[in-house]
């Protein structure tokens, strides 16, 4: 049995069902980024908005601007190969401590999620098209600073050529992470800022910027994470590309995105879950960064047949007689002990790639968390 101790007090601050389903809608903020005039000169265009034109000089900086997050994702040598065969991209994230971006892949014949993190050197930016001398005055003291660059981009909206500065820096707080960020000390007088590209999250731009693909194939070839697209038939894609003839030139279109058509749609091993919280209070949803009450019931149900209820045993409840329509395929476990029911939810859990929740992220993964911490689970051993 593990030992616990619930050695915080109660907190009666909980909560309710409206407070929890509404109010992020009621006090939702709509986050818009500077408007970009500016692109570089490719083949397609990236941009954090609609462009701006000579006219538009309001003052943004009263307006609430997102912030970089920064990830503590921790991967061991083992999850981060040198070569690994065809697998789905699933996603693109920054970790902290590595200070790169990271990649999550899944191999389908082992069922396992592998980590490819960045080699390219890419490192967060912004533009400007105040010139590079006078933005290096400006931000040579933030210790993200690493250098700048006059580029030549594209303004879409008059469609001319525009020189800018372009402004690097060692990690993406450098770049948009408060009040001391970089982007935040190029306002004029006015206070009208001259910073573009300058809100878009850096995963973001590392994706757009590297033409990573969520949901296409990628291959680790001596360490570097190689496009891996499907055999397409040569029938096929003829038929393919007749299809939209009628719309003109839109070979590159074709030739970017008919990978994204003929792709296999994965059947990713998965598991979905739900926990029960104890509540003294009806209607009233307990915090789950305080974890104060015990969670009652979890609910695990994967793709491949495993259905199984975790029930804590209490005192005042007595097991009863299952109805007719209870399922046959789902499993009842109870447990004496709060403490053991986690760790087993979390031995589970950790056995699958991907996890399913209705805002887990939210209430249900960060809610057993922060009460296994409450209940002095060692989290490094699980």
């Amino acid at each position: 049995m593990v030992s616990v101790k619930d050695d915080k007090q109660n907190d009666d601050n909980q909560s309710s069902l409206e407070d929890y389903f509404g109010s992020s809608e009621e006090s939702e903020v709509e986050l818009k980024p500077k408007n970009n005039p500016t692109q570089e000169s490719r083949s397609e265009g990236k941009s954090s908005g609609p462009s701006i034109s000579d006219n538009d000089t309001e003052n943004e900086s009263d307006e609430l601007e997102p912030e970089e997050m920064i990830t503590d994702i921790k991967v061991g040598d083992q999850e981060r190969p040198n070569n690994l065969p065809p697998s789905f991209l699933l996603s693109i994230d920054y970790s902290g401590p590595l200070n790169k971006a990271i990649l999550k892949l899944y191999e389908p014949k082992s069922k396992k999620v592998y980590f490819w993190v960045d080699n390219t050197g890419h490192k967060p930016y912004l533009y400007t098209d105040w010139p590079a001398q006078m933005v290096k005055s400006k931000v040579k003291r933030n210790p993200g600073f690493v250098k700048t660059e006059t580029v030549q981009l594209h303004d879409l909206l008059h469609d001319t050529p525009v020189t800018m500065t372009k402004l690097v820096g060692d990690n993406p707080l450098a770049i948009g992470g408060g009040g001391a960020a970089m982007r935040n000390l190029l306002n004029d007088s006015s206070g009208v800022s001259h910073a573009w590209e300058a809100n878009i999250r850096y995963h973001l731009c590392y994706t757009y910027d590297n033409n990573f693909v969520p949901g296409l194939m990628y291959t680790i070839e001596k360490g570097n994470l190689v496009p891996c697209p499907p055999d397409i038939d040569a029938n096929t894609l003829k038929e393919f590309k007749n299809t939209f003839a009628k719309d003109g030139d839109i070979e590159s279109i074709i030739t970017t995105y008919s990978p994204m058509f003929f792709t296999e749609v994965p059947d990713i091993k998965r598991i979905a879950i739900d926990i029960e919280v104890y509540t003294p209070v009806l209607n009233r949803i307990p915090d789950s960064s305080v974890s104060q009450q015990p969670v009652t019931a979890i609910g695990l149900s994967d793709n491949e047949g495993y259905n199984t209820c975790f029930v804590l045993k209490r005192k005042e409840l007595f097991k009863g007689e299952k109805s007719k329509d209870f399922p046959k395929e789902l499993k009842i476990e109870y447990f004496e002990d709060e403490a053991e029911m986690l760790v087993e939810a979390f031995r589970i859990i950790d056995t699958y790639p991907l996890v399913l929740t209705f805002v887990g992220d939210s209430f249900d993964l960060k809610y057993l968390y922060n009460r296994a911490k409450r209940l002095n689970i060692d989290l490094e051993r699980y």
